[in-house]
């Protein structure tokens, strides 16, 4: 009866999740550069860099399809009743790429500082292991924001690669302002 579909219906939902997992990829942005928890969590305590992008439309990137993160205290619906008679009597089928997109894409509200947005799919053709490099055109790259304590060497490092392709990247340099409590960027020169 239902009891027996029902758990067939989690069953289904658990076993496709386990084959998707080792595929499953989430590409993650943040919409701001200087919250200063994030720059410790992220960047090796302020040693590292933040790369922003901008979207262009014309240009076919992963960024036009990123999704805002949901903040919230529960966690997102699978399905609504009329969706899960139907599921349930066979008239659907649930839509699992949907469900997980939905749980990828939702946090608890303590994560509400970090802004998230995030590009959801799975592996391409012939790849392999748990993660995927992605392309993206110079023209995409609009800044770099090297963090406060990132070392002369790896500033150097990466401004340098800015010089060719990537000459219109504008780079600013962190500065910790202690008495404010916050985080302060100010344009360099290549």
């Amino acid at each position: 009866g239902i009891q027996h579909t029902k758990k067939n219906s989690y069953e289904q939902i658990k076993n496709q999740w386990s084959e998707f997992i080792p595929e499953f990829r989430i590409l993650c942005f943040s919409s701001v550069h200087d919250n200063s928890l994030m720059w410790s969590h992220y960047s090796d305590s302020h040693k590292g860099a933040v790369l922003e992008f901008q979207s262009i439309p014309s240009l076919d990137s992963a960024w036009l399809i990123a999704q805002p993160v949901t903040y919230q205290t529960s966690p997102p619906m699978l399905a609504t009743i009329d969706e899960w008679v139907k599921i349930l009597t066979g008239q659907q089928s649930l839509d699992l790429l949907s469900v997980f997109t939905k749980y990828a894409c939702t946090k608890t509200p303590i994560w509400d500082y970090e802004k998230e947005w995030r590009v959801v799919g799975f592996c391409r053709h012939g790849e392999k292991g748990h993660y995927s490099d992605y392309r993206f055109s110079p023209r995409e790259l609009r800044s770099v924001y090297l963090g406060c304590d990132i070392s002369g060497e790896d500033a150097t490092d990466i401004t340098s690669l800015l010089k060719f392709d990537l000459g219109h990247v504008k780079v600013f340099r962190g500065k910790k302002l202690e008495r404010e409590r916050r985080l302060s960027f100010e344009g360099t020169k290549l």
